[in-house]
C-alpha cells in the first residue's frame, strides 16, 4: 500500500524522531518535528496515487496530535486500538480495522481473552500484528495491577490489585500465593497451581511449601474464574477453611482468598 516507503512510515508511526528526509539526489533536510516528516509522507502518499493511505495518515497523525496534547484519556478505544495496529490495508485503515476487532471480540476485554490465531482471522491483522495488540493490552494489564514489593497486604482489595495482572486473560484456572514479611509488606507473587477451565483445587501443602521456603511470615492466595463470575464457590470457601487452619499449625499467617474474575473480585473468606 505504502511502496517503497513502508518502512519509513512504520518508524514515524511509532513516534521515532527521523534525522533528514531525503530530498533528490545527495540532498537532505533536517525535520525535528516528526509531524512535519509525518505530514511531508502524507502529501507523497498522496501525490503517488494512494489517497486511501493519505487519508488514513492523515488520521493517524491527528491522534497522535491529540494524545501528546491532551493526554490518552482524550482518546477512543478504537484510536489507541488504531495506534497499536498502525497502518491499514487496502481498503481499510488502521480505525476500520480497530472496530471490527472490537466488533467481532466485544470490546478490549474480549481481546484481551482472544488468542493470538483468533485475532488473525480478521481481516488486516497477521501473526505480526496479532502479537502487538496482544502486547500492548498486555502490558497495560501489568501496568494496571503492578504492586511495588513493599506493598501492604491489609486489604482484600490489596491483594485483589496484586494479583490481578497475573491472572487477567487466563483461560485455565490459577492459583497464586501472595507472600510477605512479618510486617505483612508483599515479598513474591508464585504460581502454584493451573487447573481446567472450570475448577482448580487449591494445594494446600504447595503453598505452604511456597511461603516457608521464601522465609514468608504471612501469605494470601488468589485464583481466577475464568467463567466471569468471581463468586466463590462452596469448594472456594472450604480451601480457604483448610488453609487458615494449616496455616496456623505451622505459625504462618493466612490473610486472605481472593477469587478474580476480570476486573471483578470477591474474598472467599
Amino acid at each position: 500500500m505504502f511502496g517503497s516507503n513502508g518502512a519509513g512510515l512504520l518508524v514515524i508511526a511509532v513516534g521515532v524522531q527521523p534525522m533528514a528526509l531525503s530530498r533528490g539526489q545527495g540532498m537532505t533536510a533536517s525535520l525535528p518535528n516528526p509531524f512535519a516528516w509525518f505530514g511531508v509522507c502524507v502529501d507523497r502518499a498522496i501525490k503517488e496515487g494512494s489517497p486511501v493511505a493519505g487519508r488514513c495518515l492523515g488520521d493517524l497523525e491527528s491522534i497522535y496530535d491529540r494524545l501528546l496534547t491532551a493526554g490518552a484519556e482524550a482518546l477512543t478505544e478504537r484510536e489507541m486500538l488504531a495506534l497499536v495496529i498502525r497502518n491499514g490495508r487496502p481498503g481499510a485503515s488502521a480505525l476500520a480495522i480497530a472496530d471490527q476487532l472490537l466488533d467481532e471480540f466485544g470490546g478490549v476485554a474480549g481481546i484481551a481473552e482472544a488468542r493470538a490465531e483468533e485475532l488473525t482471522t480478521c481481516a488486516g491483522v497477521g501473526p505480526a500484528r496479532a502479537a502487538a495488540v496482544i502486547a500492548a493490552i498486555k502490558l497495560g494489564s501489568v501496568a494496571l495491577g503492578a504492586t511495588p514489593t513493599w506493598t501492604a497486604l491489609s486489604s482484600s482489595e490489596q491483594v485483589a490489585a496484586a494479583a490481578r495482572s497475573r491472572l487477567l486473560g487466563e483461560r485455565r484456572e490459577r492459583v497464586l500465593v501472595l507472600v510477605a514479611d512479618g510486617r505483612n509488606q508483599l515479598r513474591r507473587v508464585l504460581a502454584v497451581s493451573q487447573g481446567g477451565s472450570d475448577r482448580v483445587l487449591v494445594p494446600v501443602r504447595e503453598v505452604l511449601n511456597a511461603v516457608l521456603r521464601h522465609d514468608g511470615r504471612a501469605f494470601a492466595v488468589a485464583h481466577n474464574h475464568p467463567s466471569g463470575d468471581p463468586t466463590p464457590s462452596e469448594a472456594d470457601r472450604r480451601s480457604t477453611e483448610i488453609l487458615a487452619s494449616a496455616a496456623q499449625l505451622v505459625g504462618l499467617r493466612f490473610l486472605d482468598h481472593v477469587v478474580i474474575a476480570g476486573m471483578e473480585w470477591r474474598s472467599a473468606r
